[in-house]
């Protein structure tokens, strides 16, 4: 444990390996906070096949919506390796949060990147909703029925925007399966840190990713930029780089920045056997 350990001495829970901390579909307002040991994030799908989405080290954190709602568990977590975690439920939260704010920063953080996550999923609601409303419109001056017919369409990418997609289960599980726009640059992508501080909140990555060693992603890894109507890739200080359309390698030893032409990309962030591979849409201009 760390200098923290006064603060949440009596929050500490040991799981031993192969034990089902969270179970998909139960219901729990408990956040946790892994110290120590691995765990696996798990989903049935319709099928019945079931997938492996991620797997958390030391300093992730899992469960942070049951401080928001007490809605089922959308997936399970399961102990890979005997594990140490903290576990708050919602009073528990607020009493370590009136006692030592500092320690439940991990938490924040992992909220933070909900926000993020669902402000993103609002503005495509907002374009989907003016999609619809747009071919409904189509459809009486055509003298058809509004609201029947083929799905609407996904949601129009925003003037200057592009749409980030994940290709690998990991992926699409952090960005909560479904593709999302981005329209705000830069767009800083690495992996989350067991350690944080305030600045993280501000300064920090804007898409945290969870990684175990040996890490594929680093704290700093890349980020999306907008120079002039051109979208790039940057490299932050990435140990593995990040490889696009499995051709040009950006950082480690590679050039600091490419750009993205319009059209579809496959951005590869660190080894060939990375769990986080992105597909990135850039429209024309």
């Amino acid at each position: 444990m760390d200098d923290r350990s006064q603060a949440i001495a009596d929050r500490v829970v040991r799981y031993e390996a192969g034990t089902e901390i969270l179970r998909e579909g139960e219901t729990s307002e408990d956040v946790f906070e892994l110290i120590e040991g691995r765990v696996e994030v798990v989903r049935r799908m319709a099928s019945g096949e079931v997938v492996i989405l991620a797997e958390l080290g030391p300093g992730d954190v899992f469960g942070e919506m049951g401080l928001i709602d007490r809605r089922p568990r959308s997936a399970t977590i399961r102990a890979m390796t005997a594990v140490e975690t903290i576990r708050l439920d919602r009073d528990g939260f607020l009493a370590v949060l009136e006692r030592d704010p500092k320690v439940v920063l991990p938490i924040f953080s992992a909220l933070f990147q909900r926000m993020r996550t669902l402000n993103n999923r609002l503005i495509e609601l907002e374009l989907a909703l003016g999609a619809v409303h747009r071919l409904e419109m189509v459809k009486e001056s055509e003298g058809g029925q509004p609201g029947r017919g083929a799905p609407p369409p996904p949601p129009p990418i925003p003037k200057g925007g592009i749409l980030l997609e994940g290709l690998t289960e990991p992926a699409r599980h952090v960005l909560d399966e479904r593709p999302m726009v981005v329209d705000v640059f830069p767009y800083r992508i690495g992996r989350r840190k067991k350690e944080r501080s305030l600045l993280d909140f501000f300064g920090g990555n804007d898409l945290e990713l969870a990684d175990v060693p040996p890490y594929d992603v680093s704290t700093g890894h890349c980020a999306l930029l907008k120079k002039g109507g051109t979208i790039l890739v940057a490299d932050r200080g990435a140990r593995l780089g990040t490889v696009i359309d499995d051709e040009v390698m950006v950082g480690s030893s590679g050039v600091p920045e490419v750009e993205l032409a319009p059209g579809e990309h496959i951005v590869r962030l660190g080894s060939k056997d990375s769990p986080y591979v992105f597909r990135v849409t850039v429209p024309g201009r």
